[in-house]
């Protein structure tokens, strides 16, 4: 089964298929057993997740494979020198934290992708303003 977004995309996959927010309300295996479908049909060749705690990550992961399902092999959250306080606020964002640098590492299976490495641009252009609330990040420490 092909999907409308693949007929217009002119493909007959999709490479990098990722669950963005993690939908509390929405049981974790219901979740996992859709994208695994989606592998198992062809639509899709690789998961990942981006915006979720390394606990939840653990978790799917784990869940995929105690059940023999595709999981979840790349994760993207937010990741610049400069970081979030632990209690700031960045909205829905995850900001990368060394917790998951270290599960990452463990994990040869897993990839980090970064987003927003350059702050929506303000380290490269003099009209893009660092966060106004800069007391709210941490420069990160080798």
């Amino acid at each position: 089964m092909r999907s409308g977004s693949l007929k217009r995309l002119g493909t007959g996959y999709f490479d990098l298929y990722y669950a963005h927010i993690d939908d509390r309300r929405a049981p974790l295996e219901e979740t996992l057993a859709a994208f695994d479908r989606l592998v198992t049909g062809g639509s899709v060749r690789v998961l990942g997740c981006s915006n979720l705690m390394t606990w939840r990550i653990e978790q799917a992961r784990a869940i995929s494979h105690q059940r023999g399902w595709a999981a979840y092999s790349c994760v993207q959250q937010r990741y610049s020198y400069l970081q979030p306080r632990p209690g700031a606020t960045v909205g829905i964002q995850v900001a990368t934290s060394p917790e998951l640098l270290d599960y990452c590492q463990v994990h040869d299976d897993v990839s980090l992708l970064a987003y927003s490495p350059l702050l929506s641009g303000a380290y490269t252009r003099q009209d893009v303003a660092l966060p106004r609330n800069t007391d709210q990040v941490t420069p990160r420490r080798g």
